[in-house]
């Protein structure tokens, strides 16, 4: 997500969680040492891996100000907005 510029996507799948100490030497960056104290052996180390099986996304065409008073003004109107200044879908996996 990136809410500066109305960058949105949503990725649902499946989780898979490891402790075992083989994927965390095999994955191990020396930027996580940032957060890990006693480094690999730490015992709150998890590799988190996410297959994902469905993604959407959504980001404007028109830029920020110009989305937001075009929701603004369907918000006073009570017309409903006009989506054409927005790009979104599906993306294969």
């Amino acid at each position: 997500m990136n809410n500066s510029n109305h960058e949105y996507l949503s990725v649902f799948g499946d989780a898979f969680i490891y402790t075992d100490k083989e994927t965390i030497e095999e994955k191990w960056s020396p930027l996580a040492k940032a957060w890990f104290e006693e480094g690999k052996d730490d015992p709150d180390v998890t590799i988190i891996r996410v297959a994902p099986g469905d993604t959407y996304y959504w980001d404007t065409k028109a830029g920020k100000l110009v989305t937001l008073a075009s929701f603004a003004w369907a918000a006073v109107t009570g017309q409903k907005t006009d989506n054409s200044d927005g790009v979104e879908g599906k993306l294969n996996v």
